[in-house]
């Protein structure tokens, strides 16, 4: 039963992501028609200095994973059931208020970034985005309970069908109302989406009451202690996303800031889809580890080797696709899209390799390394972010947000390593040499196929000879290695046990 779920878990969130690729195509093909690149990045802007308000969360979401989790381990359903209420309260109220506060702040500083309508624009819409941030801290603590309770599947359809709901909303408002209906669809879904899994979570929590009324003391005590490191975490995070377009609006201007989104969200998309099976094991982890510490060395070893045999070659065709996935997409080839594309990449892949030691931190509650790899992130985005923008303009915001993503990802691994014992040579894994080697090789040949051939042969025949000889030499060592076949086997064990 438990593999079974396990199987299911890993299944749905690798499905939620494909789903939300699709769904992220068609919103942001529609919106680049119906508003245009420039108010796309106003919107993008201004939901990242939106995120400010975002510190009344005071880590919640992630404690009530942890929490509630354990107390079902413990078959305490009362105790998980006071922490999702209070978690709830407790980050709608602080963020409710933080919002209030500093909506003058943050009026100001967009002040300082924009003028004239695309200043206008952003503080028409700060607003909204404030209203959505409050609904979406509570909504995260539902969706956080949903994985606490090891049903992640559920909660993957629900967000699913929370964005298929949110592009409708989009289709017809941003048509009768331009920017603002943006900001309308996102306000509406998220309303719709917090109400829909508050129901379908008393169904796996039955003591939670109608509505979440009852806060305990005890149990904000409880996440105050694992929720204050996520704090940090978080305060730390605005030297990132938002420090990174507020700069690259002052060195690249607001349409660098929508291609720079569209190439995070569709990177962070790969990213999330090769590790959604590591995210389904927090819970479990979380929920087993006083009886057995020793799974975790395990998770980690195995985690880390599949992570980069996938990892390799498919940030490799996502590199040698990007000129394409931009004449698709985009309707042209957009030089700043590919660049921030392949920039972004680069940095994505290098913090994916750390994502098994920050999940096995995350499942046991040891947070140190967490934290200090998003301090590292965040001052080393904000310093290389100015200097680099003043040497190379918005170019040189996106490479350092690249390297920051790489510096971070690779504290929390050398922090784990060194406190396991694990060695330093296991950071390449054996017989993976291959796939790196062939990885930039294939990128490269992709690369040249598209820009020598493009203009005389058109756009099908060479996305065809793209893929034809960039993906032979990307996947021909991936198919050949002994990782692929020990993942076969593994599938076709744990499918037989479910069964």
């Amino acid at each position: 039963m438990a593999n079974r779920r396990l199987l299911l878990n890993a299944g749905m969130s690798v499905v939620q992501v494909i789903a939300l690729s699709v769904l992220l195509w068609l919103l942001y093909r529609f919106l680049l028609r119906a508003v245009g690149v420039e108010l796309l990045g106003v919107w993008s802007l201004t939901l990242a200095a939106a995120v400010a308000a975002r510190a009344g969360d005071l880590g919640f979401s992630s404690s009530v994973v942890k929490y509630v989790a354990a107390h079902l381990a413990r078959e305490d359903e009362t105790r998980a059931a006071q922490t999702v209420e209070t978690a709830a309260l407790s980050a709608g109220a602080l963020t409710a208020l933080i919002s209030l506060a500093a909506f003058p702040l943050l009026r100001w500083g967009l002040a300082k970034l924009l003028t004239g309508d695309a200043l206008a624009a952003a503080e028409s819409l700060l607003p909204y985005a404030l209203g959505y941030l409050c609904l979406s801290s509570v909504a995260g603590v539902f969706q956080s309970a949903l994985d606490g309770c090891q049903q992640i599947s559920l909660r993957s359809l629900l967000v699913i069908a929370g964005e298929t709901v949110h592009l409708a909303l989009c289709y017809w408002l941003v048509n009768r109302h331009g920017l603002l209906g943006l900001a309308y669809a996102r306000l509406i879904q998220t309303a719709i989406f917090l109400t829909v899994s508050w129901v379908v979570l008393k169904r796996f929590l039955p003591q939670l009451g109608w509505l979440p009324i009852r806060w305990r003391l005890a149990a904000f005590r409880e996440m105050m202690v694992y929720g204050l490191n996520a704090q940090v975490v978080w305060l730390v995070s605005l030297l990132h996303d938002p420090l990174t377009k507020s700069l690259l609006v002052s060195f690249g201007g607001t349409a660098l800031v929508g291609y720079y989104e569209m190439a995070s969200r569709l990177v962070s998309q790969l990213r999330t889809a090769i590790i959604a099976a590591n995210q389904s094991l927090v819970p479990v982890i979380a929920g087993s580890y006083e009886s057995q510490p020793d799974a975790t060395a395990r998770f980690y070893r195995e985690s880390y080797r599949l992570l980069f045999f996938f990892g390799v070659p498919l940030f490799a065709l996502l590199t040698v696709s990007l000129p394409i996935v931009s004449e698709l997409w985009i309707g042209s080839y957009e030089r700043r899209f590919v660049i921030c594309g392949t920039l972004l990449t680069a940095g994505w892949f290098g913090n994916l390799l750390s994502a098994p030691a920050y999940f096995v931190n995350l499942g046991t509650g040891d947070l140190r390394w967490n934290t200090a790899s998003h301090l590292v992130l965040g001052m080393l985005n904000l310093m290389l972010g100015w200097s680099l923008g003043k040497l190379f303009g918005g170019f040189g915001v996106a490479a350092a947000s690249a390297l920051a993503l790489i510096g971070g990802g690779a504290t929390v691994i050398a922090a784990y390593h060194r406190k396991q014992n694990v060695p330093s040579s296991e950071l390449l894994p054996a017989d993976s040499w291959r796939l790196i080697v062939f990885g930039f090789i294939g990128s490269l040949a992709g690369a040249a196929v598209y820009h020598h051939l493009r203009a005389s042969i058109g756009l099908w025949p060479v996305a065809g000879l793209v893929t034809l000889i960039g993906g032979l030499l990307i996947a021909a060592p991936a198919w050949f290695h002994p990782m692929r076949k020990r993942l076969s086997d593994w599938l076709v064990s744990l499918t037989n046990s479910a069964g």
